[in-house]
Order: structure tokens, then C-alpha cells, then sequence
């Protein structure tokens, strides 16, 4: 071979070795950009649903008040603010204990502020899932995390400001001494000076994110260096890394979705999503005047069918009834658990004069169940409904969801019944 012939084959070994070279950082720098792009969309995806739990908490918090405050004055003609306060703490407390998801690691808390200038005993502990044990003591703004920041100072400062406030601090995973970051929302619920927080840790939101074993990097590293194809090669690779991160974008976000549409005891929509739903109805009706009726019913007694039969059977019968009710609506309409054994239901476009036929139709299909304990023995289980409809001047789902609350305790009276607010068009 010439000089000439030895020089061309080196300068096709060199352009051969380029071309692979930069197929090499082609490929992970879009690798990089790519898991980045999904990574924040995940971290979004979370910051929304953080808020829109705690969001729904505090909606709750209004209708637990309201429908409290209800019950005492039909008792006793008036009512004990701080006992309703006690009552709410009693519901939340065991709400949140029992949503605290262990796997990813995200719950809800609340801290009760007693001095908004901030300081040594700025605040109470006053529900935490993870640290239940501390309930009751006081917190300090001085209090530093893992990393030395100082996170209650940050939230004080956030909701002050803003009323609600989105941020990151650091902590000691309870079983080792690694370090995790959470993500956190936190809004304050201003009538009882609550902040109410929930938080989920960053290492869940999207697990191990892409290649975190650096022996496999290096191994990426010299299978493309070495590949025989060179360009062929690292371009399949290339095709084939962003199918499946695709896939599991895909299945991650669908998971998550499924998580935060449904129930995951009965298979009802969820409440956060029924909120959404509710919404949806709302701007519906203002658009094109559609008349959906908002209906929410719950079992009558179902304290004592827990108390006498056990929080198994009770979970057994909150399940046969929403697949009981799910068989006898229509598949446009919607079936949300809205809390313990209360639930909501939209009827889709349901023609006024039908009302009456529905609501009695569900309660003769729940009466006529047959709910059976392992034993054999036959338990009686019936629901109240109470019914509205959106009427003009309403502005948000409050108005309809609390008339159909004030139905609903009339139909209470009586149990196994249904009524129809007054002030509708549909009585």
C-alpha cells in the first residue's frame, strides 16, 4: 500500500471514528434533554395534584363546617364554633392517616399558627401521619432541615404573602440516614389559622430517572464505542431508549391519572377529579344551559353497620352499593365518592320530569340489595338522597353542592328517601 493509500484509509478510520464519536454525544445529549423534558413535566404534574388535594382539603373543611353547624342548631339551636373545630381535627386526622400513601411517601399534615411573626413557638404540630407521636408540639421558624435551610420560616413567609406557597426542603429518610428532598404545597386555611400542607419526596415522583448506576453508563459508554455498526447502531439504540421512555412516561402519567380519578376502595371517581368533573358541569350549563342534576346520597346508619359488623363488611357494602348504583344509571352519567359512605352523583341532562322516577328508582335498587355477612345473616342497607340543579346566579360548585347538602339532611328525617331542593325547577 502507498503512502497515499495508508493516508485516504486513516483519514475514513478518523471520519468513521468521528461520526461515532459525535453520534455518541448526539445521542446523550438528547438522552439528557429528553429525561429532563419528562422529569419536569412529572414534577408539574405532581405541583398540580399537591395543590389540588390541598385545595379540595380546604373545600372540604367549609362544607364539614357548614354541615356541622347545621346539625347543632337543628339540635340545639345554636352552635359550638371550637367543638366543630375538634370534630373537624377528629375527621381530618383519621382522613389523613389513612390516605398517607408509605410507597411513594407522600401525605398531608397541618400545622395550627399561633403567632404570625414567626418565632420559637410560632406554631402547633397539629396532624401528621409520618409523626404522630409530636402532635401537639410546637414548632419553631428557627428549625433547620437536613441542608440547613430553615423551611418553616419559608413557608410562614410564602403564605403570609401569598396565601399558599410551593417549595422544597430536605430530610433524613426515617430508616437511614440518606438525605431525600420533598416537594411541598402548602396553603393557609385562614379562618382557623391551619396551614395545610401536603408533600410527596422527589426520589418518588419519577423514581430511579434514567441510568443512575454509573457502572451501566460506563458499560452504554463502551458497547457504543465499540460497536460494529457505529452509527446504525447508537441511532437504533437512540430509537428504541425513546420508545420505552415514552412507554413509561406514558404508563407513569397513566397511573398516576388512575390514581387521582378513582377511588381506590369502590371505583368511583375520585373526589379530587369529581371537583374537576363538578366544574366541568358548571361551565356546561353556562354555556348551553344544560340542566345536569347534582345528587348526594349516603347510607343511612353506616356507623352502626361498622360498629356491629365490622369495617370489613362496612367496605364490602360501600363497594356492592356503587356497583349496585353504577348498574342503574346511564353511562353518561357519573358516580363520585365523596367522602367515607357520602357520595355525589351527576346526572347528565336529566329531564325534569324524570327526576322523581331516578332518585326513587336508586333508592329501591339499594333497598331491595340483598348485603349478606360471611355468616349468612341479611343486612338491611338503605341511603337518603337529596338533589339540586344549577340555577343562574351561581358562580361556583358551592352553591349546587350545598343545596343538594341541605336536601340531603332533610331526607335524612325520614332515611330511605329522597328530596328535591325547593328552590329548583325540577320539584
Amino acid at each position: 500500500m502507498n503512502w497515499y493509500g495508508l493516508v485516504k484509509k486513516k483519514k475514513h478510520l478518523y471520519l468513521a471514528l468521528g461520526c461515532c464519536a459525535l453520534c455518541l454525544l448526539t445521542t446523550l445529549i438528547v438522552q439528557t434533554i429528553s429525561t429532563n423534558i419528562l422529569y419536569d413535566n412529572a414534577i408539574a404534574f405532581e405541583k398540580h395534584y399537591l395543590k389540588s388535594t390541598v385545595d379540595t382539603t380546604c373545600a372540604r373543611i367549609d362544607i364539614l363546617r357548614k354541615k356541622l353547624q347545621e346539625q347543632q342548631l337543628a339540635d340545639t339551636g345554636t352552635f359550638d364554633e371550637e367543638k366543630i373545630k375538634q370534630d373537624i381535627i377528629g375527621i381530618l386526622r383519621q382522613d389523613f392517616y389513612q390516605s398517607a400513601d408509605n410507597y411513594t411517601g407522600a401525605y398531608c399534615w397541618i400545622n395550627a399558627v399561633r403567632d404570625y411573626e414567626g418565632g420559637k413557638e410560632y406554631a402547633m404540630r397539629l396532624i401528621h401521619p409520618n409523626l404522630k407521636d409530636t402532635e401537639g408540639v410546637l414548632l419553631s421558624t428557627e428549625t433547620q432541615d437536613a441542608k440547613g435551610d430553615r423551611p418553616y420560616l419559608t413557608e410562614l413567609e410564602g403564605i403570609k404573602q401569598h396565601g399558599s406557597i410551593t417549595y422544597s426542603y430536605y430530610f433524613k429518610d426515617m430508616n437511614s440516614e440518606s438525605i431525600t428532598q420533598k416537594l411541598t404545597y402548602a396553603r393557609l386555611y385562614e379562618d382557623y389559622g391551619w396551614i395545610i400542607c401536603m408533600g410527596i419526596p422527589y426520589n418518588a415522583v419519577w423514581g430511579d430517572v434514567l441510568f443512575e448506576n454509573s457502572a451501566l453508563k460506563w458499560l452504554l459508554l463502551i458497547s457504543y464505542l465499540v460497536s460494529v455498526g457505529g452509527v446504525f447502531v447508537i441511532a437504533f439504540f437512540l430509537y428504541k431508549q425513546a420508545r420505552q421512555e415514552r412507554r413509561e412516561h406514558r404508563n407513569e402519567v397513566n397511573k398516576l391519572q388512575r390514581q387521582i380519578e378513582y377511588d381506590g376502595l369502590t371505583k368511583a371517581k375520585s373526589r379530587i377529579h369529581g371537583v374537576t368533573l363538578l366544574e366541568d358541569s358548571l361551565e356546561c350549563y353556562r354555556r348551553t344551559m344544560r340542566h345536569d342534576v347534582i345528587a348526594m346520597f349516603d347510607l343511612d346508619h353506616f356507623k352502626a353497620v361498622n360498629d356491629n359488623y365490622g369495617h370489613e363488611f362496612g367496605d364490602y357494602v360501600l363497594k356492592e352499593v356503587v356497583a349496585t348504583i353504577s348498574q342503574n344509571i346511564r353511562s353518561g352519567d357519573t358516580l363520585i365518592r365523596w367522602g367515607g359512605d357520602e357520595f355525589v352523583l351527576i346526572l347528565s341532562a336529566a329531564a325534569p320530569q324524570h327526576i322523581q322516577h331516578i332518585l326513587k328508582k336508586l333508592n329501591l335498587c339499594i333497598r331491595n340489595r340483598e348485603f349478606a355477612t360471611k355468616d349468612g345473616k341479611i343486612v338491611p342497607i338503605t341511603i337518603s338522597i337529596g338533589a339540586s340543579c344549577f340555577q343562574p346566579e351561581d358562580t361556583n360548585i358551592e352553591a349546587v353542592m350545598s343545596r343538594a347538602d341541605i336536601a340531603l339532611y332533610k331526607a335524612k328525617y325520614k332515611r330511605d328517601t329522597y328530596y328535591v331542593y325547593d328552590g329548583t325547577d325540577i320539584t
